[in-house]
């Protein structure tokens, strides 16, 4: 930008050398006061040029840096649609290798958490006696995973729903071939009873409901063996991690009848 002033200057410095010769061989007195006036006029209207120009020139480099900060703003936003869409396209394929829900009779509800002081107590359904529920019923997460069971009261469209999970729940399990009884204790773990310390029962295994409470068809998922322990009892103190979460939990579905 300095430079091209220095341009202007110089031609400004010419030009008016210019008329000066040019008042000088004419000979005519009142010739160089008109061009002094004139050579004003163009170095006006020279330096109107050059503010304007100045000024289109920085809005262009304004109007530039704005749109290139939005096009990294929006190649941010394409990264983490990109991001989400693998993450769902990894979900889908996960859901494709699942076996299916084999029960023709289940029905799906939205869950509707109205205790967030402790989770693991109760929780609502959006399904009632109007669509066919009814207490005793046994309800499963997306996956198939043992959840719990329908309690009162049921209205037309909604219900509720104890968790295995519920200190006085009490669900018939069989981990390996040893059969036992699991009970909720409050909290994301349950306790199984009645496993005698003569069993291989170790930290790791998978734990199945039995079907001999009458509520769990027998076959269903519900945890993982935590933590395996000898007392001075008759029985091994067993605790199992659930294989569902409550915090994340959206929808189930209701076993009508199986």
């Amino acid at each position: 930008m300095q430079e091209v002033k220095r341009v202007y200057l110089l031609l400004i410095v010419l030009n008016f050398a210019l008329l000066l010769s040019n008042h000088y061989a004419s000979r005519k007195t009142g010739q160089l006061f008109y061009s002094l006036i004139a050579l004003g006029r163009g170095a006006g209207r020279l330096v109107s040029d050059i503010y304007y120009s100045a000024r289109q020139r920085m809005e262009t480099i304004a109007r530039a840096d704005r749109i290139m900060e939005e096009n990294r703003a929006l190649e941010r936003a394409l990264t983490k649609e990109r991001m989400r869409s693998l993450k769902l396209r990894q979900e889908l394929e996960k859901l494709k290798n699942r076996p299916p829900l084999s029960y023709p009779s289940l029905f799906f509800a939205r869950t509707v958490f109205l205790n967030p002081v402790n989770i693991y107590l109760k929780f609502a359904v959006e399904a009632g006696w109007g669509q066919g529920i009814r207490e005793r019923m046994a309800v499963v997460d997306m996956e198939g995973n043992a959840v719990g069971k329908v309690v009162s009261p049921v209205s037309y469209s909604s219900s509720w729903v104890r968790p295995i999970t519920y200190p006085l729940f009490s669900t018939g399990v069989k981990i390996g071939q040893y059969y036992g009884v699991a009970r909720g204790t409050g909290q994301a773990f349950l306790e199984v009873d009645y496993i005698y310390p003569t069993s291989s029962v170790k930290e790791g295994d998978e734990v199945f409901t039995s079907g001999l409470d009458g509520v769990f068809p027998p076959g269903l998922p519900v945890g993982k063996v935590v933590f395996v322990r000898r007392t001075s009892g008759l029985f091994l103190k067993i605790k199992v991690k659930p294989r569902f979460s409550l915090r994340t939990l959206k929808w189930v579905g209701i076993i009508r009848k199986w």
